[in-house]
């Protein structure tokens, strides 16, 4: 970051620098939500789970639709809930 004279440039680095992390996590968030399962515990601690899954999604950069996040919290809970 001392090579560059700007402020503009700085961010412009960091957000490079920082860029394929955020994807990264974006994608393993993804597979998460994908895979996450209601299982033994509580209703309120799966929703929990997927809640903050989503609002981690959204500090990363990549915000769900409501649609999207009912669909996981919806294919979650098994057929115990259809």
């Amino acid at each position: 970051m001392v090579s560059h004279t700007t402020s503009v440039a700085i961010w412009c680095a960091l957000v490079k620098s920082f860029s394929s992390q955020s994807r990264a996590r974006v994608i393993q968030l993804c597979t998460e939500l994908i895979n996450t399962r209601k299982r033994a515990q509580s209703a309120h601690d799966f929703f929990m789970q997927i809640k903050r899954m989503t609002n981690e999604l959204v500090v990363a950069g990549y915000a769900l639709h409501y649609d999207e996040i009912i669909s996981y919290l919806l294919s979650g809970l098994g057929h115990d809930y259809v």
